[in-house]
């Protein structure tokens, strides 16, 4: 099966957001975290107002909380698109060939035939696949490129039987 690509901004900041997505047990933890600082933050807000002062542990929670927005809601996303508006490669549109034995690609910078053994993992969401060479070095792929319903699925059995279940 072939299909076109062209990726876009917004492809490539929700390939990180993919690319980022860690194991269960990883996600768990990472909430639990979350609302341990939430509801630190928010103990020491109601405490500051009642001693009319702000403790220094408030001071870094709070801290860490406009961080950690900034970075993943801001700076994050700022920088992904900056690169690739710098990146040309990635703006032009490409073909990828789905075979048994491989996945082809042809792009006007050359043509790529890659083995599926060549392949460590995949993951997939709601937006985009991502087919993985090396833990850091992955093909986006976003869904609406395939034609209809089938033909996704149909790479998925595809992936699934070279490539076992998709990773996090």
């Amino acid at each position: 099966m072939k299909i076109c690509v062209q990726l876009t901004e917004e492809d490539y900041v929700a390939s990180r957001w993919l690319a980022m997505r860690p194991r269960r047990w990883l996600q768990v933890a990472g909430w639990i975290v979350v609302a341990t600082l939430l509801f630190g933050a928010t103990v020491g807000i109601n405490e500051a107002i009642q001693k009319r002062s702000i403790p220094i542990e408030l001071w870094w929670e709070i801290g860490a909380i406009v961080y950690f927005a900034i970075w993943f809601l801001v700076l994050m996303p700022w920088r992904l698109k900056k690169t690739f508006g710098q990146q040309k490669s990635l703006q032009r549109p490409f073909e990828l060939e789905f075979t048994d034995a491989h996945l082809s690609n042809v792009a006007e910078n050359g043509h790529a035939t890659i083995a599926w053994t060549d392949f460590v993992k995949w993951k997939k969401n709601k937006r985009m696949i991502l087919l993985y060479q090396s833990d850091v070095f992955a093909h986006l792929i976003p869904l609406r490129a395939f034609p209809t319903d089938a033909d996704r699925r149909q790479v998925e059995d595809l992936l699934k039987s070279k490539l076992g279940d998709q990773k996090a």
